[in-house]
């Protein structure tokens, strides 16, 4: 079982890449100039931009703010400021804001690491049906991190995050019984996301 869950465990961190883009949600003329900024590499002027119509309710310029603080783009890194845009978009619906933030929290960077507020995060995101967030949920019951260790629960979150899960869903299948396979997949089949 050891080995399972550290293949598990290395997974948890490469969940995320390749999804993270930037987005706008409305923010009119505005918006798309922010957006013009950003993708012709004038960075400082478009972390201006976003901060306005992240000031005015913009979750998705509050998003981008977060991942520009990340890697610092316009500006010096600084996961703090990541932290607080990343908060100010999930607050806003965004789900891989909440993602990230649950990212930062497992990693201990710009916050204090803790792995019960990652599972948070990662639930929440995973509510909004989001597939990295439950291969993430997946690994953390079967690590016990953050949450009571639950090889069952583990299972349902990798069969419930479709292709993204398949690997991890594979391996942990190999230790569980036939009637616990069976429990994961109708507690799977019950599921139901609940933006």
């Amino acid at each position: 079982m050891k080995k399972i869950l550290s293949i598990c465990l290395s997974l948890i961190i490469l969940a995320g890449v390749g999804y993270r883009v930037y987005k706008l949600f409305g923010g009119g003329d505005e918006g798309q100039k922010a957006m013009d900024l950003y993708n012709s590499g004038h960075y400082v002027e478009a972390r201006a931009a976003f901060l306005k119509l992240a000031n005015d309710g913009n979750s998705g310029a509050a998003f981008n703010l977060g991942l520009m603080n990340e890697k610092g783009e316009g500006g010096p890194a600084d996961y703090a400021q990541a932290a607080q845009w990343y908060r100010k978009a999930a607050d806003g619906g965004d789900k891989d804001a909440m993602f990230d933030l649950g990212q930062l929290y497992d990693k201990g960077q710009g916050v204090t690491k803790s792995d019960t507020d990652a599972f948070n995060w990662y639930q929440k995101a995973a509510n909004h049906d989001l597939a990295s967030a439950k291969v993430n949920l997946g690994v953390m019951y079967a690590n016990g991190q953050g949450i009571t260790q639950n090889m069952v629960e583990a299972q349902k979150w990798f069969i419930l995050a479709g292709d993204a899960g398949a690997k991890n869903r594979d391996i942990l299948s190999k230790s569980l019984t036939p009637d616990q396979i069976a429990q994961a997949q109708q507690s799977a089949k019950n599921w139901k996301p609940s933006n």
